[in-house]
């Protein structure tokens, strides 16, 4: 079970990210900072690729087919952070995450088509009872009962997921039989790509990361930390899918909404000027419940 023990550290890791990245973006970056934040996330792993080419110098090694793969994968990856990072900086944490729930679902779909893998009734269960669960996160049930449905926040959480689950089930086609740090460092390339790419033709997400080295050194230094986290929780998640099912490790993720909801009740109540989440009956109710079934949902995925 080495493959459960690391993808859930990966899991936790970007559980605390999540939290990190909704901190920034609430009180550094109140207006539409997500252009800063997917920048530090790209182009941070221009940091990392050294070490990794120091480490595996061969990386040339890697068919040319493998690498054109792989770079497609990190930057649709990139895509589905950065459609992550808008959802969030407009809704809460514990209600944006558990759509990343979606990730198995697609991940079943695709492994079909791209790895070969075969469906069961209880597979397609799941999927159904995990689309119901992020669809009831998408209502916003107000004070007046009137239930307002989220579409924008729907459509970046319904194709985040479905981008991140090709993106892995593309890095576990590619990197098979191939050197796992060089894949890492060709998938990694891919991030770099989408960064650069980004960084030259947006002004506004350009100008964004710029002053942020004017915000001072705790927001870099915040910011950094933050990548270097997620980074390694990258390197689990890649790692995990080549111990086991590509659809059993996006499955641990299932636990990610549980554990942002702790932690979202923990900071709002003894650190609220850090994080404040809302915890009115009325929204714990509906997040608990759409999270329980989400949670089903990915049982029955491995049953």
């Amino acid at each position: 079970m080495t493959w459960f023990l690391i993808a859930f550290l990966a899991t936790f890791i970007f559980s605390v990210s999540n939290y990190v990245d909704k901190y920034l973006l609430s009180k550094h970056f109140p207006e539409k900072g997500e252009g800063a934040l997917i920048l530090y996330s790209t182009l941070f792993t221009l940091v990392i690729l050294p070490f990794i080419f120091i480490i595996e110098p061969n990386v040339l090694s890697v068919s040319v087919s493998s690498i054109a793969v792989l770079l497609s994968g990190g930057i649709i990856a990139s895509i589905s952070i950065l459609l992550y990072l808008k959802a969030l900086s407009v809704n809460d944490t514990s209600t944006v995450v558990p759509f990343l729930q979606l990730i198995p679902v697609f991940g079943y779909s695709l492994g079909y088509f791209i790895l070969h893998e075969s469906l069961s009734v209880n597979q397609i269960l799941a999927g159904i009872f995990i689309i119901f669960g992020s669809v009831l996160l998408s209502l916003n049930f107000g004070a007046s009962e009137k239930i307002k449905f989220k579409t924008k926040l729907f459509y970046l959480m319904f194709i985040a997921p479905l981008l991140t689950a090709l993106a892995q089930v593309m890095y576990k086609q590619a990197a098979i039989g191939e050197s796992f740090v060089a894949s890492i460092f060709w998938s990694f390339s891919g991030f770099a790509i989408f960064g650069i790419f980004l960084y030259i033709i947006s002004r506004n997400y350009r100008a964004q990361f710029i002053n942020t080295f004017r915000a001072g050194k705790t927001v870099l230094v915040m910011n950094c930390l933050n990548e270097f986290m997620t980074i390694v929780g990258d390197i689990g998640i890649l790692y995990a899918l080549l111990l086991a099912p590509a659809a059993l490790v996006m499955i641990v993720g299932s636990y990610q909404p549980l554990i942002v909801l702790i932690l979202g009740i923990m900071l709002t109540l003894f650190f609220p000027k850090i994080i404040k989440e809302k915890l009115s009956v009325q929204h714990l109710g509906q997040k608990f419940i759409a999270i329980v079934i989400i949670i089903v949902g990915s049982y029955l995925l491995i049953v």
